[in-house]
Parts: structure tokens; C-alpha cells; sequence
């Protein structure tokens, strides 16, 4: 009988506990499921007060409340639960010795609390809720550390928070394991969700080149799309160096930023009796009218070993220092851009070096019609470019090599100049079939250049260019022989290309700015065959491709090599030039890339098949895992620059609590390693504090600079304890 009695008791404490819950749930009958149990339960109808007591427990949805008593005064539309109190919701939970609610004004008080939410604890002798989003605790601890002792926490003799906006501390006393470190009468703690102005980390490091290094940087919101970073850095060697960035977001396409740097720099006041420094860059895109877009990627140093003392300008090992700002127009039948290029010299030999005779492309005019078809029943089609650039200085026009005051086109060396470049041109496809296609096409080149001054200021020079491509495709496609969702296509694509390009009209008094007046003429063949080998991981859709090997093999062969030899140009000796005959061929090169899932390997080579052998070769192999490990390595041989190197690295990323890299490069000419990168981050045990460490040392000139940074890892608490009471008992 002891069975069937515990069961009738448990059901009229269950039914008891019914007329709770429904009474809880009748106003609303879209809310999550509710269930009730306790020891004993009670209710006072006349007062309309419910009570119960010993192992109360109460879900609501995916949330739980537990208690050793609990009173709900309907009247007084208030909450009281006592002895060993605990809330757990979504993975968070609330221990208290005793809460007080009233869920219609939605204010409470908890005694002897300790909420977590997350990875915050807050720890307080009495925790108040005093309206919407609003907190205060009385001698509280707060830690987003979850170690024990915590590495680091905050406590205050009071402590007000604003949810989703700030923590006022009264009496703050900050800690490392349960050491006070220093305090302070009041502090701000900001815990927005959204960006906040505030100092962020500061950062530590040294470099030989620097010395010891104190960075502290302060972040500045200002406005929903844009934001700023000021940095002050102490470097001891060196001074004072203070750093500004701009940026701002105003959609996909309209957006950039402005970078401004200032040094006082005392090494390079006693060198140059300069002691400010400074470098800018800037970088803006915008969306314009239509398709049309602009861009302007801009670097301005004071002098040219700014790039080489400091990172914070890109260039370092560049000849020149690039500044562009470009409008672009791409039409569906036509496309014109508008450039302007500035270089600064960087290999002048003296930092402050005048700048003024470097050549600028200031303005550059670029259009073009793309193909268009001449005739709906002829495949022929036609296109046009059309080029304009003035080649400028900010000083001298040219240079009087004769001395007669005046410029003349093949003895003075020319720095302003107006080139006009038109080439129209009309190809033809012609199909054949399974047997491939062939593309041919025709252009004729006029190029024209006019000199701002001088006796003879015109000169110029025509060309004609055919281009003919052939080529056809086999392909064959399998399925894998061990049972597995693949499938392979082998595609099998040999190519031969003629150019012939004669000269029209040749003149050798033309000015050499860049490619377009570098053109010689070409009479050749370029042929070879691709192979490629697809593979299709599944049968059904969506469908995966994996390109795993693609082999290619070409050469060409230069029919314009005997008239050369003939005519005697280039720099070779009488010994030679029978050698030289011979190369009509040029090198056979092969390439070679292998892919799967997790390694990429690619090798290309240079084979002289007149008997020299290999003339260069590199091959590259990159391994890395889901985990974010990665393993690579380079190998370099060139014979004809002297170059033979190796570098590797290595990445390290399956710990959860350590992330690292290791780069490094060695000359087999000098044997000797030349340069080493390193890094390396790790994240504590209790995931509130992160120390990251990064290095590079340059053996070639015995320097090396690294940096460290320590970050506290804070998170905003989420009082979802109160906020039970809010969603359930209204």
C-alpha cells in the first residue's frame, strides 16, 4: 500500500500545483510550458498568497528556479524565495540566500548573490534591480576570469550598472589573484555591445633600430560610420612618435581611411639636423554615378629612409614610393579610366634628396571600345584603344647632352613628353569543329610624341601586329575504380600562338618611359599542351570540384634570332656568338601544381636544350589542416641573377590556448640564414588575459624588433536572472 499512498500524495501535490501554474499562465496561453513540484505546498485563497516549502522547483521553458521556500503574494504581485536560491537559464545561472521580487514594477532585491553569466561572474552581499536595465550591488567582486583565485577582478564598495552601457565603481580596488594592485576612488567601466571610446591595450616591444618601445593608443567613435585611433609611442633610441588613423564606412563601395604619423626623431636630427619626421597614407574608394567608382591609394614620406627606419609606411625594400588616384568608367560597350601617378624616388642616396626630377604620369587618359560585331552574319569583330599620358617633372624638361639650349629627339634624354597611343584592332574566330578554334587578330599601333619645347618637337612610329591562337580540347571522364562518390575529368589542351609584329615605320629616337615605347619587333611561335585533372567529390548537388593536377608544358621559338645575329645586336663576344646563333628556341618550361583537401604543391622549371641544362627551378608545398596548422616551404635556383635560397614556415593553431608562426629564409650563396619572422599569441587558462609576442630579425644587417602586447579579455554580464521574473511573472 506504501506505493500506491507516495503516488496519491505526489498527484495531489501535482494537481494543487496546477491551480498555480494555471493561474501563473491563464493570461497569456502562448507562453512556454510550466511545471511545479514541491515537499509541501499551501494556499491561502482568502489572501490569495501560494506557498511552498522543501525542494521547490519551478520551470518555465528552458529556464529553471529551485528553492528551499518560495511565497508569491498575487496581491502584493510580489516574489519571495528563501534558503539556498538558484536560477538557471540558457547556460547562466544565480545564486542567492534570499530574493525579493515584484514582477508588475519589475524590481528586486537579492541577498548573497553570485550571478554568472557567460564568462562574467559578479559577486555582491546584497544586489538590487531598481528599474529597466538597471543594477546596483553593495561590496561586489566582478571577474571574467575562470580560474580560481581569478587571475584578475574589480571590486567596489558600491557598483551601478546600466545595461548595455557603463559600470559606475565606487571604492575600486583592482586585483591580481586576489592582490590589490592599486585603487581608485571611482571608475568607469564601459560594457557596450556597439564601439566604445576608450584607451585600448597599451603595447610593448624593442628593435635595435628603436630601442625599448611603450605604446598606448585610445580609440575615438565618431559616429555610426566613422571612427579614429590616436597613439602616442615612446621609443627610447629614437623619441617621440605620434600616430593618427581615420576611417570611415559609408557602404560596400564607399569607404577609406587617412593615416598620419609624427616623429621626433633624435638619430636623425644629429645625421640631417632635422628632427620631425612624419608619414601620411590614404586610402579612399568610393561609388560614384552609375558604374563609374574612384580610387586614390596615396603614401608621402618626409624623406626616403622613412620607409627603411619605420614599418608604418609599406616600401621598405621598394625603388620607388607610389601615389594613385584613379576615376574609372566601364560601360558595356565602352570603358575609360583617368589616372594620376606620383613617385617619389626612393634610391637618391641622401634622405632629403630633391624629388623634382623623377617623372610623373600626370594626368593618364585610357579608353577603349570593346569588341563589337561588324556584321549580325559575319564573325568579325572590331575594337579600338586609344591612350594619353603627359610624362612630367616638377623641374628640368630634358636633359642638353649635345649643349645646344634646345631639346633634340635621340641625343638629349627627354622627362616631358605627351604620348597619344591608338590601336584599333579586329579579330576573327573561326571553328573547326572537334578538331578546336582559331582566334586571329589585327591591329595597327600609332604612337605620336610631342616635346613641350625644343627645334624638332614631333616624332613618332607605326606598327603592325597579327596574333593567331589555335588550340583544341579532348577530354575523357571516369569514375573512381575504389567504390567512392568521385568522378574525374582529364582534359587534355594543346596551343600554338603566332605573333608577328614588323615595324612600319621604326624610329630609334623614341623616348623610353615605359613598355608601350619598349616594343620590339617579334616574328614567333609559342606552343605547348596543358593538362588538366578535375575531380567532383559527390553525386548529388550541390556538387564539390577539386582542379588536383594541371601539367603544363611550352616553349617558343624566335624566327627574328637569325637577323639579330646577323645584324650584331646585343653584347656577346666574337667567342660566343656561334652559341648564340643557335638559340632560336627559347627554354623548355614545365609547371606543375598538385592540390588536395589539405597540401598544395607547385614546381616550375627552365631547361636549356642546348646543353646549359637547368636554368632555373623553383617548386613551393603548403600543408594545412582544419585546425589552422600550416606547414610551407619555398625552394628558390636560378642560375642566371646567382639566386639559390630556402624558406619555410610553420603555423601552429590546433591549441586552443597558444597560437604561433615561424618564418624563415637561407641563402645557399652566402650560407647563411637571412632573415627570421616570429609570433606567437597565448591565450590563459582562464581565458581572461591574452599575451601576444612578434619578432623579425634581419641577419643580412644584424637588427632585430619585436613586440609585445598584453590584453584583458572583458565581457558584459547578461542579468538574466532578473530577467526570468520580467519575461514569466507579469
Amino acid at each position: 500500500m506504501k506505493p500506491l499512498i507516495k503516488k496519491v500524495s505526489w498527484l495531489s501535490l501535482g494537481l494543487c500545483g496546477m491551480v498555480f501554474v494555471c493561474s501563473l499562465a491563464a493570461a497569456d496561453s502562448k507562453k512556454p510550458w510550466l511545471y511545479f513540484s514541491a515537499d509541501r505546498y499551501e494556499r491561502d485563497m482568502k489572501n490569495d498568497v501560494m506557498r511552498a516549502e522543501g525542494n521547490v522547483i519551478l520551470k518555465i521553458g528552458e529556464d529553471e528556479f529551485r528553492a528551499d521556500y518560495l511565497e508569491v503574494d498575487v496581491i502584493e504581485k510580489q516574489i519571495n524565495a528563501r534558503g539556498n536560491v538558484k536560477f538557471v537559464t540558457k547556460g547562466d545561472w544565480m545564486e542567492a540566500e534570499e530574493i525579493l521580487y515584484h514582477y508588475e514594477k519589475r524590481t528586486g532585491v537579492a541577498r548573497a548573490g553570485i550571478l554568472r553569466a557567460g564568462q562574467v561572474t559578479i559577486s555582491a552581499d546584497v544586489a538590487h534591480k531598481t528599474g529597466d536595465h538597471v543594477y546596483e550591488f553593495e561590496n561586489a567582486h566582478y571577474t571574467s576570469c575562470l580560474d580560481c583565485p581569478p587571475s584578475f577582478s574589480f571590486s567596489g564598495s558600491k557598483v551601478r550598472v546600466i545595461e548595455g552601457e557603463y559600470v559606475y565603481i565606487n571604492n575600486a580596488v583592482f586585483r591580481l589573484f586576489s592582490l590589490p594592485v592599486f585603487y581608485v576612488p571611482f571608475a568607469i567601466v564601459p560594457i557596450k555591445d556597439e564601439r566604445q571610446t576608450g584607451f585600448l591595450q597599451p603595447h610593448f616591444g624593442h628593435s635595435s633600430k628603436l630601442g625599448f618601445t611603450v605604446e598606448v593608443p585610445f580609440y575615438l567613435v565618431l559616429g555610426r560610420s566613422h571612427d579614429a585611433t590616436a597613439a602616442v609611442e615612446f621609443m627610447s633610441r629614437r623619441g617621440l612618435r605620434e600616430a593618427l588613423e581615420y576611417r570611415y564606412v559609408l557602404s560596400d563601395e564607399t569607404k577609406g581611411g587617412v593615416n598620419g604619423y609624427l616623429v621626433q626623431d633624435k638619430v636623425f636630427r644629429k645625421k640631417e639636423g632635422v628632427l620631425n619626421r612624419f608619414g601620411v597614407t590614404s586610402q579612399q574608394y568610393w561609388k560614384l554615378w552609375g558604374r563609374s567608382s574612384a580610387k586614390i591609394d596615396a603614401a608621402v614620406v618626409s624623406d626616403d629612409f622613412y620607409v627603411i627606419d619605420y614599418t608604418d609606411i609599406p616600401g621598405r625594400t621598394d625603388a620607388a614610393l607610389n601615389s594613385i588616384a584613379i576615376m574609372a568608367w566601364p560601360g558595356e560597350w565602352a570603358s575609360a579610366n583617368i589616372e594620376a601617378a606620383y613617385f617619389e624616388n626612393l634610391l637618391s642616396g641622401h634622405p632629403r634628396e630633391s624629388n623634382k626630377d623623377t617623372v610623373q604620369r600626370i594626368p593618364a587618359l585610357y579608353t577603349g571600345i570593346k569588341e563589337l560585331r561588324t556584321l549580325p552574319f559575319l564573325p568579325l569583330w572590331w575594337g579600338v584603344d586609344l591612350d594619353y599620358v603627359f610624362y612630367t617633372t616638377f623641374g628640368r624638361t630634358f636633359t642638353d647632352n649635345n649643349n645646344n639650349l634646345t631639346f633634340d629627339f635621340g641625343s638629349d634624354d627627354l622627362f616631358k613628353v605627351h604620348r597619344l597611343d591608338v590601336r584599333p584592332r579586329m579579330s576573327i574566330p573561326v571553328k573547326l569543329g572537334p578538331l578546336g578554334e582559331i582566334l586571329g587578330e589585327v591591329s595597327f599601333r600609332s604612337t605620336s610624341y610631342l616635346a613641350p619645347e625644343g627645334s624638332r618637337r614631333y616624332t613618332g612610329r607605326e606598327l603592325f601586329e597579327y596574333i593567331g591562337n589555335y588550340n583544341f580540347q579532348m577530354e575523357r571522364v571516369w569514375h573512381s575504380p575504389f567504390g567512392l562518390d568521385q568522378a574525374w575529368k582529364h582534359l587534355i589542351r594543346p596551343f600554338v600562338t603566332y605573333r608577328y609584329l614588323p615595324w612600319l615605320h621604326e624610329n630609334t629616337e623614341l623616348p623610353q618611359l615605359d613598355e608601350v615605347d619598349r616594343i620590339n619587333r617579334a616574328h614567333e611561335f609559342r606552343y605547348g599542351i596543358r593538362q588538366r585533372l578535375i575531380a567532383r567529390e559527390n553525386e548529388k548537388p550541390p556538387f564539390r570540384y577539386l582542379e588536383a593536377v594541371e601539367f603544363v608544358v611550352s616553349q617558343s621559338a624566335d624566327l627574328v634570332q637569325p637577323e639579330r645575329n646577323r645584324l650584331g645586336e646585343g653584347n656577346f663576344d666574337k667567342e660566343d656568338l656561334s652559341k648564340v646563333k643557335k638559340k632560336i628556341l627559347s627554354d623548355l618550361l614545365g609547371e606543375m601544381t598538385l592540390r588536395t583537401q589539405w597540401l598544395t604543391m607547385h614546381a616550375d622549371a627552365l631547361y636549356d636544350i642546348y646543353g646549359d641544362g637547368i636554368n632555373s627551378f623553383s617548386s613551393t608545398a603548403a600543408l594545412r589542416d582544419l585546425m589552422g596548422d600550416a606547414l610551407s616551404l619555398s625552394y628558390v635556383y636560378n642560375k642566371l641573377n646567382a639566386s639559390h635560397s630556402l624558406r619555410g614556415g610553420l603555423e601552429v593553431g590546433f591549441l586552443q590556448w597558444f597560437k604561433g608562426f615561424y618564418q624563415t629564409s637561407f641563402d645557399f650563396t652566402s650560407h647563411q640564414f637571412m632573415s627570421k619572422e616570429f609570433g606567437a599569441e597565448y591565450l590563459s587558462r582562464s581565458k581572461c588575459w591574452k599575451l601576444n609576442f612578434s619578432g623579425r630579425e634581419n641577419l643580412a644587417t644584424q637588427g632585430i624588433e619585436f613586440k609585445v602586447g598584453f590584453d584583458w579579455i572583458f565581457s558584459a554580464p547578461d542579468f538574466s536572472g532578473f530577467k526570468v521574473f520580467e519575461r514569466y511573472f507579469k
